[in-house]
């Protein structure tokens, strides 16, 4: 029955951007006033849904922003009609000029914003017994080797060094499908060498194994060997007790099975303040129970492409698309990722690496 609403769903969307593109090719001609044959403005609104729909591509994304920025556009056109009486205005509103620049404006705004990697600050006060203040450097998804290369790693290491670290926390997809063996053995020795106090630690996205790659560059042993040579700790339904009273907890990826939390925190003091690791923001509810105080993830990308957040939010596919919230006492953030995948582009939100100051009340 799910199935079936899904599909039933994908057809009339479908159906409606081929008829809102029908409706778009009719209403240009009629400004220059020429008619085709109407099979030929059919045949046209599909192929224009075809690349519409085709979400794998930069074309893709240009056409589905231009139809979001236009739909928005004929609503403001319907509400003010009667207020515009210029026919040359009227005539660039129904030419659809005023959507193409939008979005030629709009993935312009992408290609630069996912190259312009921000600091994002946070404090979160604890009434843990820990002995001094802790910073933590969090980096997920930077998905090395395609948008993010080499020139931008190494200009963004010394503002990484800059944070003055305690922990380093490498949250997941720092590599993927797009990554050679020598791009991923760059990105962990760069990121192996960042300046902290009490170590760096990784935990597995579902993207750093290549396992969407029937071809892959680097075997799984090839990966860990490359983590570990360079004094990077790997956590993977595992857990390493720090000085200063913490407790950092690494799990499997979501997409990966993954072992109950019960059986490997069953000895771990809660008087300890702890720290999850995980990579998917999902199921995040069990972790109160076993008194996690802090949990970090990424792989959302705070939606990366507009508007997915929004859709991750109405569907509910993640606990946390963004950002900082509370779940009865256990605080949680979500990084939107040094980069993106898939695109070189970023229409929602921007590209980060995050910085969390944990201070004792």
């Amino acid at each position: 029955m799910y199935i079936f609403l899904i599909l039933l769903l994908l057809i009339v969307l479908v159906s409606s951007i081929i008829y809102y593109y029908y409706k778009l090719i009719n209403r240009v001609l009629l400004v220059f006033k020429k008619k085709i044959n109407n099979k030929l403005i059919i045949f046209l609104s599909i192929i224009f849904t075809l690349l519409s729909i085709n979400m794998f591509s930069i074309t893709g994304l240009f056409f589905i922003h231009f139809i979001m920025i236009s739909l928005g556009i004929d609503l403001l056109f319907l509400i003010f009609r009667k207020f515009i009486k210029n026919n040359k205005i009227i005539n660039i509103y129904k030419l659809c000029i005023f959507p193409l620049i939008i979005t030629i404006i709009v993935m312009l705004y992408g290609f630069i914003n996912i190259r312009n990697i921000i600091e994002t600050k946070y404090t979160i006060y604890t009434d843990k017994d820990i002995n001094s203040d802790i910073r933590i450097l969090l980096l997920t998804d930077s998905h090395y080797g395609d948008i993010f290369n080499k020139s931008g790693l190494d200009s963004l290491k010394y503002r990484l060094d800059s944070v003055d670290a305690d922990i380093v926390i490498l949250g997941g997809d720092i590599v993927d499908e797009s990554t050679s063996k020598k791009e991923m053995e760059y990105v962990f020795k760069v990121f192996g060498s960042i300046k902290n106090t009490m170590g760096i630690y990784y935990v597995y996205g579902n993207h750093d194994e290549q396992q969407y790659n029937i071809n892959r560059s680097y075997s799984f042993d090839e990966l860990n060997n490359a983590i570990l040579s360079n004094n990077i700790n790997i956590l993977s339904d595992s857990y390493k007790v720090l000085d200063n009273n913490v407790v950092i907890v690494g799990r499997k990826d979501y997409s990966q099975g993954r072992d109950f939390i019960s059986n490997y925190l069953k000895d771990v003091s809660l008087d300890n303040y702890l720290i999850m690791l995980d990579h998917q923001p999902v199921k995040y509810l069990e972790n109160i129970d076993f008194g996690i105080d802090l949990i970090l993830s990424g792989h959302t990308h705070a939606g990366q492409i507009f508007p997915v957040e929004a859709l991750i939010k109405l569907f509910h596919t993640a606990d946390l698309s963004y950002g900082y919230k509370n779940f009865v006492g256990m605080d949680a953030i979500v990084s939107s990722g040094v980069c993106g995948w898939g695109y070189p582009i970023r229409t929602s939100h921007h590209s980060e690496y995050v910085v969390i100051d944990i201070k004792k009340k």
